[in-house]
């Protein structure tokens, strides 16, 4: 990217967090890291929804699911995986409160906490870091699948 196409307060931005302005490869770790986290939640909260006790069998209508869905994702992602925790594997609990340690250290500044996403150790940003959390995100995703409310009869 050219120094053109760049706003002219990334670099101050970027300095700030400890990256680099010439690491595109550690921006786009972290991008992925982040997106991750956020994919991670939605499964959170489709395995909630989908425990839900939803009276009568077959689809719901769109309002059904919009009213059943708000509830439960007002919560922040450690709610939403203390609330699931009993619904999905050990294994995707660890996975999950690991990638959330990372990201909260990230985005919640506080005086000598701050750093660049950690997991197991590894920082995110990295290519063995990225590799470790990214390999665990799989796990977690396979091990904790997205649950269309619509499909659910009866859960």
């Amino acid at each position: 990217m050219t120094s053109e196409e760049r706003h002219s307060v990334e670099g101050q931005l970027l300095t700030a967090c400890g990256i680099r302005e010439d690491e595109d490869e550690q921006l786009r770790r972290l991008g992925i890291f982040l997106i991750a986290h956020t994919v991670m939640d939605t499964r959170l909260i489709s395995v909630l929804v989908a425990h839900k006790n939803v009276e009568g069998v077959g689809l719901l209508s769109f309002d059904q699911q919009k009213d059943i869905t708000s509830g439960d994702s007002h919560f922040t992602f450690k709610g939403h995986l203390q609330a699931a925790g009993a619904l999905i594997p050990e294994r995707a609990t660890e996975i999950a409160e690991e990638v959330n340690r990372g990201r909260d250290a990230f985005v919640h500044w506080k005086r000598d906490r701050f750093q660049l996403p950690h997991y197991n150790g590894h920082a995110v940003t990295t290519a063995e870091g990225f590799r470790v959390c990214m390999d665990d995100v799989q796990e977690f995703l396979h091990l904790v699948p997205f649950y269309s409310v619509a499909w659910q009869a009866n859960p």
